[in-house]
């Protein structure tokens, strides 16, 4: 969580100080088709849901550091 930050205006923050930063944005949102896309385009490498299971965490987490293709969480985006 980034305090008094929206994860939308946090995320280039973050990839313009560390560019090689795996961004991963969680969400309460199942069906936030536009955030999502706005996410990956702007550098996030993964969207998960906020309610995540530890074992989908871990092998999400897993896949990202790995740099590997990243499953959407959330069952509506596809």
């Amino acid at each position: 969580m980034v305090p008094n930050m929206l994860g939308s205006e946090a995320l280039p923050r973050i990839t313009a100080v560390a560019p090689t930063a795996r961004v991963v944005i969680f969400t309460a949102y199942d069906d936030d088709h536009a955030a999502l896309s706005a996410a990956l385009h702007g550098g996030a490498h993964g969207c998960l849901r906020k309610d995540v299971t530890d074992t989908d965490l871990v092998a999400q987490s897993r896949r990202i550091v790995a740099g590997g293709p990243t499953r959407r969480s959330p069952k509506s985006w596809g």
